[in-house]
């Protein structure tokens, strides 16, 4: 199985215009992440992953979210 699969989306947040996005993600070691994406809108084709962030782990859900806010200030809004 692959590691993306063991993983599991446990929040998402999408931004005013609906084209970035991140989602919070539960790892199998039971800690958090969170990984941002982008579509555009003259490409069908879905969303694609940006940032590094996906490598950092949390303790909490909400330590997740709040590292997230900092990094993607859209989600304050």
């Amino acid at each position: 199985m692959s590691e993306y699969k063991k993983n599991k989306v446990v929040s998402s947040f999408e931004d005013r215009t609906g084209f970035l996005c991140v989602d919070i993600i539960l790892l199998e070691n039971s800690k958090f992440s969170f990984k941002a994406y982008r579509r555009d809108p003259e490409d069908t084709s879905g969303w694609f992953f940006v940032g590094e962030e996906s490598s950092i782990q949390f303790i909490t859900e909400d330590e997740a979210i709040q590292k997230a806010k900092m990094i993607y200030a859209w989600m304050e809004v």
